[in-house]
């Protein structure tokens, strides 16, 4: 598990560093480009992987792009909270009975591990 968690790392990583060099650079990312920054992670990709992720990195780099594009000073706060009610939504303050419909009489499998299959 703890070598899945760090080849997850250093490919996060990898993506990452390579979106925000070429975002620095206001260019799109290539498929040398990628081969390029392999060697910093000695990682090694083939033509047609490089080919495939080429596409994605960039949406993912016009993603960066747009989000740099916001002015959020840094005297701006965290969120302390967030509510999804938009200003327009009402919603009734009355809580009605809740009718679980539970059967009375449930008999259970005498092997608890079975309760997965049980019907």
């Amino acid at each position: 598990m703890q070598k899945i968690l760090t080849h997850l790392r250093i490919n996060i990583s990898f993506f990452v560093l390579l979106a925000i060099k070429l975002t620095a650079q206001g260019q799109d990312i290539s498929a040398s480009e990628i081969a390029q920054a392999e060697k910093m992670y000695g990682l090694h990709f083939s033509q047609s992987k490089r080919d495939s992720m080429v596409t994605i990195l960039n949406t993912n780099l016009q993603l960066y792009q747009y989000l740099h594009g916001f002015n959020l000073p840094n005297n701006v706060p965290l969120p302390q909270w967030f509510d999804p009610v938009l200003p327009e939504m009402t919603f009734s303050g009355h809580q009605q009975a809740i009718n679980w419909d539970i059967p009375e009489k449930v008999s259970m499998p005498a092997d608890t591990n079975q309760l997965a299959f049980y019907r």
